[in-house]
């Protein structure tokens, strides 16, 4: 004996307004670092949260191990499909640091304050450029970032 039961089904196309395409970059060793110690550059290294700062989760400080009193330059190549509506960067650092996308308009992010800027007028749709240009005066060193990309297929 054969039972055959019939369900009700449907599926819906979702209206393309609602999907999304939200994208996340996060500071890791898929950064690129140039220091004095790497003039060449080298991959970021995780360090710990040595200097007890704010913490960002699902990002790691990052940093040249060497510890140096200097200024480094750490640079993140990303893909958006579509133009973002809005595109924030949350930034920690110690001691300070000035980031920009695609060369654009700058954010400074002071030490130890869990900082937001606003990079929207700068991302493109495409190929995309994060650089931040970190400076630590004295003792440990640490830089952690989040970015969020939001975009909605249209």
């Amino acid at each position: 004996m054969i039972i055959l039961i019939t369900l009700s089904y449907s599926q819906s196309c979702p209206s393309p307004s609602h999907v999304d395409f939200t994208s996340y970059v996060v500071s890791g060793t898929n950064d690129w670092l140039v220091s004095p110690y790497y003039p060449s550059g080298t991959w970021a290294p995780i360090t710990g949260n040595t200097g007890g700062w704010v913490s960002m989760p699902d990002a790691p400080f990052i940093w040249d191990s060497s510890a140096c009193i200097c200024t480094i330059t750490i640079t993140r190549s990303f893909f958006l499909p579509v133009l973002p509506s809005k595109v924030s960067l949350y930034v920690i650092v110690d001691d300070y640091v000035t980031a920009t996308v695609n060369g654009g308009s700058s954010c400074y992010v002071p030490y130890n304050k869990k900082t937001l800027c606003d990079m929207t007028s700068s991302a493109v749709k495409g190929l995309n450029q994060l650089k931040l240009d970190a400076t630590n005066t004295g003792g440990p060193a640490g830089l952690a970032y989040k970015l969020e990309a939001y975009s909605k297929l249209a």
